[in-house]
């Protein structure tokens, strides 16, 4: 994808947060909820609206998938797991086919949760993608 200039600043932006995160200068439940929403954001814009599978780029049903699973929480320190939890390279845009084939164990944890068209249509808006390179179910 060609990267707009609000995506370039929001990338920037995204990054701040997390480094505040990560070295525990501030963790709020805003902050932190301004970190997955613009994460989100952002891995939808790069990914062009599609599952990242190069064999099947699909555009229904997609959900995010974390390359450092859940399971890592008790393992890592809380700032340094949540800074990265929702940090926009820990993340894969897939659809639930291919999250289910990739991560198996999400299945036995819960379905994993597709992104919604309210998030799809505000990254269309926010980072001013043309409508004919977005998903449009």
């Amino acid at each position: 994808m060609n990267q707009t200039e609000e995506l370039k600043r929001m990338i920037a932006e995204h990054k701040k947060l997390t480094r505040i995160v990560a070295d525990n200068k501030v963790i709020t439940p805003a902050i932190l909820e301004q970190q997955r929403i613009s994460g989100e954001l952002i891995s939808l814009a790069l990914s062009d609206f599609k599952c990242e599978n190069n064999s099947c780029k699909s555009d229904k049903n997609l959900t995010r998938h974390h390359f450092i699973p859940i399971k890592n929480e008790k393992v890592i320190p809380y700032h340094k797991y949540i800074s990265q939890r929702h940090y926009f390279f820990n993340q894969a845009i897939l659809c639930v086919n291919c999250h289910k084939k990739i991560d198996p164990e999400i299945v036995l944890i819960n379905e994993p949760a597709t992104i919604g068209i309210k998030t799809i249509k505000l990254a269309i808006q926010i980072f001013k993608i043309p409508i004919e390179n977005a998903n449009k179910n």
